[in-house]
């Protein structure tokens, strides 16, 4: 796989403690491991598309300290293209991460307000087959999928839980053809916190109001999809044996920009997603699926 794909959206550091079981309550907590990572939405995607045998840049704002440096670092590392914005005088996100030994995590982030100011403009997507966004920085996604849009090349939408309102996400997703949502993240779409969710009437509802391909990820539980016809459709997860979710989601993302980006199907492209995030749940932090491990995957599930 060789096409090349724009993302845009969040980077941080991630600093990753492992202990037995998450923390539960006030108190101390004693990690038996810690590791310092890469982390972020589009940025994992990113070198998810480039460990697959893809070509990604990631266009992204960090801080002038000694974290934007070593993001800049990490991502050449990965075999992905930096497009970064050194913000003056601001920090570079960052997250804490607990990770328990059957693969939850708890994650607390800080990106400053200063890493959200919208561009002046974006780089140019012409010699790139797709774009994927996140929705950690509205005003790059939105400059992004815009120019997808307008150049008739397809572009995929992240759509996590956010801080942000729903109308200002929904502004994004009517720019994409294809809005993936992680379960949290259609759940707040739908306006359902509490109560009783209706997943299949909450995507068609998404669809209706964005005019996308819609998909949500649901973990173990596998990745549920809308078809042309508007039934919807089970993709189940691989079972492999778990030792870190962290990133699982934005590999899925990358993996589904790649195949897409590489001229697959909707279909085929969540199948080729979720055989990803599987390989990458089967991974300790900081190591991404290759080709040849899904395909494997693929070969074992048929």
């Amino acid at each position: 796989m060789s096409a090349s794909v724009l993302c845009v959206g969040g980077v941080v550091v991630d600093d990753v403690f492992s202990l037995p079981t998450l923390p539960n309550g006030d108190g101390k907590f004693f990690a038996h491991t810690r590791a310092r990572a890469m982390g972020g939405m589009a940025a994992a995607a990113a070198a998810a598309i480039s460990s697959l045998g893809g070509r990604a840049a990631l266009w992204a704002n960090v801080g002038d300290d000694e974290n934007g440096d070593y993001l800049l670092n990490e991502l050449k590392q990965y075999g992905v293209r930096p497009i970064l914005t050194r913000r003056k005088n601001t920090a570079t996100a960052v997250s804490s991460v607990c990770a328990d030994n059957i693969g939850r995590r708890m994650i607390v982030n800080h990106a400053p307000r200063a890493l959200s100011v919208a561009p002046k403009r974006a780089p140019s997507l012409r010699g790139y087959q797709a774009a994927l966004a996140d929705i950690r920085w509205h005003g790059g996604a939105l400059a992004v999928l815009r120019a997808a849009k307008k150049l008739n090349i397809p572009a995929v939408l992240d759509w996590e839980s956010s801080p942000a309102r729903a109308q200002t996400l929904l502004q994004l997703a009517k720019c994409a053809p294809f809005v993936i949502f992680s379960e949290a993240g259609l759940k707040q779409f739908d306006g359902k916190t509490k109560g009783a969710f209706n997943l299949q009437a909450a995507l068609r509802n998404a669809a209706k109001q964005t005019g996308a391909q819609v998909a949500v990820t649901c973990g173990a539980r596998g990745v549920v999809f809308l078809r042309e016809d508007s039934s919807a459709a089970r993709i189940p997860a691989h079972r492999v044996k778990t030792k870190n979710t962290l990133g699982a989601g934005d590999v899925f993302h990358g993996a589904f920009a790649l195949a897409v980006a590489e001229g697959a199907k909707f279909e085929s492209a969540l199948e080729f997603a979720a055989a990803a995030a599987a390989v990458k749940c089967a991974k300790p932090a900081g190591q991404f699926p290759t080709l040849r491990e899904i395909k494997r995957i693929l070969r074992n599930k048929q």
